[in-house]
């Protein structure tokens, strides 16, 4: 049985590799959309923050940066919480040029293209009427209200109006949020600060707007190689996980598939199907639905893609290996298996390395039949006997 674990430890170099997703300034993809009314609701705790610093030509500053904003969306609107810093509120009253003081500037690209639409909103106290202008026709729910540091603006946006629909993890929208500060004894606007460009035509081209990346609340990594063998001899080694610790425990989880070529995705029929991670063998785009404790609303994932293309003529990996003892596939994942000794195992008796744990993902494959074991079982889930993470404690 060591020779036959052995060759198999050998062989799971191939499989080290890791992918996952990146959590850096963001729109995130929710199912719990914030109540637009001026509190900041606890949804909005793990979003991330955009920081609007970015001096235009429109004059001179009375502060800066001068605030930060957070995007979420779902699969309707687009909700924007932004805090402005102003030591001097000012708001321009005057119909048709609301711009001309205190107030807040979105932009977002029609159909992820180069129509720029402006959404402006005029500094007004503590209000769900606002002083709006440029695209006044978007329709959604707006409040403004004073805080100790400035003023903030609560919105939602139809993802609609865009022409945006079906927004899905690792895409992109192409947007811009500036600033305005007015001056009270001016009565004018006397600067103008954006976040991703100092350009003064955000109102009519998109061509300075920041390439927001969009990201979920719940979402996959993958601790080993995404890309397999269609025979069926590897596996990937997918986690899901929430980015919001607000939403509390989880209740449930249930991984689905998509097989190459299909329509809709299905229960996948793998081992640890409700748990919060498996090992797929075969090609397929997977997610997680999860539902967490007390919240009836199902979360889903991102979607990731396991490809799969031909075994090298190498023979375990053609599934020429078996055995009448039990195979052990490990994934390492990025960590390769301790080897100072410059071999892959001490079949040959090379040495030995200091003792050293690591984090793997362990299939044993195990006919209790009797029937001899071979590599390409598992894709055939009845001939796994184990499938689970595991801490290997490795001495040479």
């Amino acid at each position: 049985m060591k020779h036959t674990v052995q060759k198999m430890l050998c062989a799971t170099l191939f499989l080290c590799a890791c992918a996952g997703n990146s959590f850096s300034n963001s729109i995130v993809l929710t199912s719990t959309p914030p109540t637009i009314d001026g509190t900041i609701d606890a949804v909005w705790n793990n979003v991330p923050t955009f920081t609007i610093d970015k001096v235009t030509s429109v004059g001179t500053p009375t502060n800066n940066p001068a605030g930060t904003w957070r995007v979420m969306s779902d699969n309707a609107n687009f909700y924007y919480l932004i805090e402005v810093i102003d030591n001097n509120k000012w708001g321009n009253a005057t119909a048709n040029n609301y711009w001309n003081g205190d107030a807040v500037e979105i932009y977002i690209a029609s159909d992820n293209g180069n129509t720029a639409n402006q959404i402006g909103f005029g500094y007004v106290v503590n209000t769900a009427v606002m002083r709006r202008y440029g695209k006044t026709d978007t329709g959604g729910s707006f409040y403004m209200k004073d805080t100790p540091t400035g003023y903030l603006l609560e919105a939602s946006l139809p993802l609609s109006y865009f022409g945006i629909s079906n927004l899905t993890v690792s895409s992109t929208v192409k947007m811009e949020l500036g600033i305005n500060q007015g001056n009270s004894t001016a009565n004018i606007r006397v600067a103008q600060i954006n976040t991703f460009s100092n350009s003064v035509d955000h109102r009519l081209n998109t061509n300075n707007y920041g390439v927001v990346p969009i990201f979920s609340d719940v979402t996959i990594s993958s601790s080993g190689r995404t890309n397999l063998f269609t025979n069926g001899s590897n596996f990937a080694a997918l986690r899901v996980s929430s980015t919001n610790s607000t939403l509390g425990s989880v209740s449930s989880y249930l991984w689905q598939v998509k097989s190459v070529g299909g329509a809709d995705f299905v229960t996948y029929t793998g081992k640890n199907y409700n748990n919060n991670n498996i090992r797929p063998s075969m090609a397929g785009t997977y997610r997680c639905k999860i539902v967490f404790a007390g919240n009836a609303a199902a979360y889903y994932s991102n979607e990731i893609i396991i490809t799969a293309n031909a075994a090298p003529t190498s023979n375990y990996l053609n599934g020429n290996l078996t055995s009448n003892l039990p195979i052990i596939v490990v994934n390492t994942g990025n960590n390769n298996f301790p080897n100072p000794q410059g071999g892959c195992s001490q079949i040959s008796g090379s040495g030995y390395a200091d003792k050293t744990k690591i984090d793997v993902d362990v299939k044993i494959l195990w006919n209790e039949n009797g029937n001899n074991n071979s590599i390409v079982a598992m894709a055939n889930n009845a001939s796994v006997y184990y499938d689970r993470k595991a801490v290997m404690n490795y001495r040479g």
